[in-house]
C-alpha cells in the first residue's frame, strides 16, 4: 500500500497548447510492468496538488522499482509529463517509505518533489 501525499515545488500549468483547464494527477506502476498502473484523481488548477490517495499495487516482488509519474490532463484527456520519480526496493520493500522523491523529466524546470508514504 502506498499513500501518495501530494507535490512540492512545482511550477503553474504553461505545458498544455489550447488548454483552458488543467488537472494533475499522479500514476504509479510497477518499474517495466505498465499493467501494473494505477493513478490518483486529478486535481484542477493547483500547480502543487494534495491527493493523500491510498493506493494499492498488486504482485510487488523483492527485487521491484515503483515509478511515479505526475501528469497534466486537459479536458480532452490529453496527458502531459510534468515530473517522474523512481522509489527503489532497497527504499521501501522490508520497511516502507515516508518521504519525498525527487522529479525528474518531463516539464519541471526547477526542484519539485512528490511526498511519498
Amino acid at each position: 500500500r502506498v499513500v501518495i501525499l501530494g507535490t512540492r515545488g512545482l511550477k503553474g500549468f504553461d505545458g498544455l497548447e489550447g488548454c483552458q483547464l488543467s488537472s494533475r494527477c499522479c500514476s504509479c506502476e510497477i518499474q517495466g510492468q505498465p499493467h501494473s498502473r494505477v493513478q490518483t484523481v486529478g486535481v484542477a488548477d493547483n500547480p502543487n496538488p494534495v491527493w493523500n490517495q491510498h493506493i494499492v499495487i498488486d504482485n510487488v516482488a523483492a527485487g521491484d522499482s515503483l515509478e511515479f509519474k505526475v501528469l497534466n490532463k486537459d479536458g480532452r484527456d490529453v496527458e502531459e509529463l510534468v515530473g517522474k520519480g523512481i522509489l527503489s526496493h532497497t527504499q521501501f520493500f522490508q520497511t516502507g517509505f515516508d518521504g519525498e522523491l525527487l522529479l525528474s523529466e518531463g516539464t519541471v524546470e526547477a526542484e519539485a518533489f512528490l511526498l511519498v508514504s
